[in-house]
């Protein structure tokens, strides 16, 4: 493999990353406010709460969120190899 492809590759898996470390967090947050909301429930402050319904829309949400970062971080990174490849002629024949 030539050395773009390991920079575009490498883009790629730190992209991933990115995708995975935002998701983790979201998701997290989404248990964390799960329990918040049962605790003000059995406190008798809050109204009962579902499990299922809060961690659906805490995924939801994330997968949109870590997506459209890992995206960026994706376009980001290849248009940077591009811009590299350019300026110094390593791309030209």
């Amino acid at each position: 493999m030539r050395r773009p492809h390991w920079a575009a590759l490498g883009v790629l898996l730190f992209s991933l990353a990115v995708w995975n470390g935002i998701f983790d967090l979201l998701v997290s947050r989404g248990e964390r406010d799960y329990f918040w909301a049962e605790a003000r429930h059995a406190a008798g402050q809050g109204p009962p709460v579902v499990l299922h319904d809060m961690m659906a829309e805490a995924i939801a949400y994330a997968r949109i969120v870590s997506t459209w970062w890992a995206g960026v971080t994706l376009a980001a990174g290849l248009l940077l190899i591009w811009y590299v490849r350019r300026t110094t002629g390593r791309g030209r024949r």
